[in-house]
């Protein structure tokens, strides 16, 4: 190989070159930005058409709260939890004065199963929400080792878990909220 010596010509061609490919890195930069950027915005509109569904779902509910009789306003309570959740099931029980959680509402598919019988306050994934006042996830039921997935559970194809505690004014229980999802879900 000769030493070759490159021209005025070859060093402003280079240089074109290298400026042209410059432009097109901080193009590919910018657009990766402006596709972050989209990304984030459209996350964003996500997360607040979800508050308004909330805040219209609220609104409803206490709008109608001294209209309605208890179990009307129950089932309107559950049937916007199914549709907020993007669940398969919702049903709510009271804790009654003999220590059982009885059915009083319910939304979704194959409701009936679910809500057909009451059962004991101290006991299962309920009695646990129960007990410690707190929600209990359960993104995969099979996975769950200290309940494991009930038999109506198995044969409906729940895969997910949520149940809510609710509290009286005084932090005593009341009753449990249970959401019920065939997909498996997080409950973020």
């Amino acid at each position: 190989l000769q030493p070759r010596e490159f021209s005025l010509e070859d060093k402003n061609q280079l240089q074109q070159l290298a400026n042209g490919a410059a432009v097109a890195v901080e193009n590919a930069w910018l657009f990766a930005e402006v596709r972050e950027k989209s990304k984030e915005l459209e996350e964003t509109n996500s997360r607040l058409n979800r508050l308004a569904e909330e805040q219209t779902a609220l609104r409803e509910i206490l709008t109608q709260i001294n209209i309605l009789e208890m179990d009307q306003l129950l089932q309107k309570v559950a049937q916007h939890a199914l549709h907020l959740l993007r669940i398969d099931h919702v049903h709510i029980r009271f804790l009654t004065a003999d220590g059982l959680l009885k059915p009083v509402a319910a939304a979704g598919s194959q409701t009936e199963r679910f809500t057909e019988r009451s059962s004991k306050a101290d006991t299962g994934r309920s009695g646990w929400v129960i007990r410690n006042l707190k929600p209990l996830v359960i993104p995969d039921i099979a996975q769950d080792k200290e309940f494991g997935p009930g038999h109506i559970m198995r044969e409906e194809g729940i895969n997910s878990y949520l149940g809510l505690p609710l509290i009286s004014r005084g932090q005593k229980p009341v009753g449990v909220l249970i959401g019920q999802s065939r997909a498996q879900k997080e409950f973020t």
